[in-house]
Parts: C-alpha cells; sequence; structure tokens
C-alpha cells in the first residue's frame, strides 16, 4: 500500500498531452479517478476514452491554466463529479518555434541574414510561452490549493524539465519557464509543509512530444535532426525517454512511500544531467 493511489482523486493539468496521458492511465489501473484538464475539447475525449479503455474512471474538463476563471470552473466541475482532490499534477507547457532561435549561437553576421535570432522572437511569444510553463503551473496550485489541504496529504507534482537547470540552447522562454517551475517548487513546498501538501516536480530527459518534435526530428522525413542526435550523443542511455518511463516515479510521488520528501526535482532523464561530455 506504500505505493498506491486507490480511491485518491487527482487532476492532471494538459492531461491529454503524451506525458500527461500515460501518467493518467498508470494511475486509473491503480484505482484512482482522474481528472484531465486541457483546452481542447477533442483531444480531452480522445484522451478520456483511451486512459478508460481498460476500464477505470477518467473525465474531461475544459480549462485553461493562464485564465483563473476557468480554473475555477474547472475546480468546481471536478469537486461536483469527484468530491474532493487528493493530488494535482501540472503537465500542462511547451515551447513553440515562434519562441526559438534559429542557432544556438549569435555569429558575426547572423542579425543581418535571414537566420532567426533572439532579436526575431516577438516579445508576445516569449511571454506566452515563458507564462504557459511558469503561471500556467502556479496558477492550478493557487485555485486547487484548498482542497488539496483538506485532502490531508495532499501532493503536487510539477513537471519541470533538464533546460531548467541547464539552459537549452534555441529555447530561451521555455527554459526561463521551467527555472521558474523549479523556483516556485521549492518555494511552495517549505510554505505549505505544515499544511500536510508536499509539493515536488520531475524534470524530464528528453521526451518526443508534439511541442518539441519540430526539434528533435526533421519535418520532411522524421528522421533524427543534428539537434537530435546531439541530446542522444549526451544522454548516457542513448535514446529518448518513453512516456511510461515517467510512471514510477509519478506513483512514488503521489503515494505515501514519500511521505517525507518535499521540495526536490527528480531528473528522468537517462543519465542527461550527470553526463559531462567528455
Amino acid at each position: 500500500m506504500l505505493f498506491g493511489v486507490d480511491g485518491k482523486s487527482i487532476v492532471i493539468t494538459g492531461g491529454g498531452g503524451v506525458l500527461g496521458r500515460a501518467a493518467a492511465k498508470a494511475l486509473v489501473s491503480g484505482g484512482a479517478k482522474v481528472a484531465v484538464l486541457g483546452r481542447t475539447e477533442e483531444v480531452l475525449e480522445e484522451a478520456v476514452a483511451e486512459i478508460t479503455e481498460s476500464g477505470g474512471t477518467a473525465i474531461a474538463v475544459h480549462c485553461d491554466v493562464l485564465d483563473e476563471t476557468s480554473c475555477k470552473a474547472a475546480r468546481d466541475k471536478v469537486i461536483k463529479d469527484f468530491g474532493k482532490v487528493d493530488a494535482l499534477i501540472n503537465a500542462a507547457g511547451g515551447a513553440s518555434p515562434e519562441a526559438s532561435t534559429g542557432t544556438e549561437q549569435l555569429q558575426e553576421g547572423d542579425l543581418d541574414s535571414e537566420i532567426r535570432t533572439i532579436l526575431d522572437v516577438p516579445y508576445d511569444e516569449f511571454r506566452k510561452i515563458s507564462d504557459l510553463n511558469s503561471l500556467g503551473t502556479f496558477l492550478p496550485m493557487t485555485v486547487f490549493l484548498s482542497d488539496l489541504i483538506k485532502s490531508e496529504n495532499g501532493s503536487i507534482i510539477n513537471i519541470s524539465s533538464m533546460g531548467a537547470d541547464r539552459p537549452l540552447t534555441k529555447s530561451p522562454a521555455y527554459s526561463a519557464g521551467k527555472a521558474a517551475v523549479d523556483n516556485i517548487t521549492k518555494w511552495m513546498a517549505v510554505y505549505l509543509a505544515k499544511t500536510g501538501v508536499r509539493v515536488n516536480a520531475i524534470a524530464p530527459g528528453f521526451f518526443l512530444t508534439k511541442q518539441n518534435r519540430f526539434l528533435l526530428t526533421e519535418k520532411e522525413t522524421g528522421d533524427i535532426s543534428p539537434r537530435g542526435r546531439k541530446i542522444l550523443d549526451n544522454t548516457p542511455q542513448g535514446r529518448f525517454g518513453s512516456p511510461e518511463d515517467l510512471v514510477s516515479t509519478v506513483l512514488w510521488l503521489l503515494a505515501d512511500a514519500s511521505c517525507f520528501v518535499t521540495g526536490i526535482v527528480v531528473p528522468v532523464d537517462g543519465g542527461f544531467g550527470a553526463f559531462g561530455g567528455v
């Protein structure tokens, strides 16, 4: 029972995505009820059908994690259907080509060329991606906080990134947003420690998702891009992560087995963070 989630009601923002969906499937199979939050109804319904394919309970709840009113409406829907919230997984986030640079380093002449530089990243796009990852994590925490405290053993898991500690080249907005996730995770862990709510984060290594596929593969062929190859060369296990690689860490951080664990960021990265490149 140390690793059990049976009977828990769990909210997953970005639950229609690759990583959120994998976590939801594992939690439902363990007896938890899962509310899958996201902005696109079609994606949510597809995710719920997949998650409950083998049985269990999951509901689709519309939610924009950058809109307080939307988050509060989602919270009301979850409480109406489940009656409580025991855990929150903040998996909403992502990057975009518009908030990325075309090269890893600025070279002489780049500003006068067609190469996409940091000066070509619109401020609004930078803010959008940074906010999605940072504010989009903070806002759901505050909206569901009172319910998590009532649970008496509440748990929050935020999805960070290896780019939080080691900024990813080409991805300034994403890296900045995820660095904020690490910081607010630790801050909230200390702030909430006496309430019984634990706050931790998982920093995945490199997983192929819809949000980062444009960086890791060639659009025309689907082959590994030079950037993707560089990542694999610097990942000791020599592969991209699969969504299922996150499941055991999620289960541990939600279960009683980690009752004295709060304020940490757990890398699930195939050794990427430990490799010095030589």
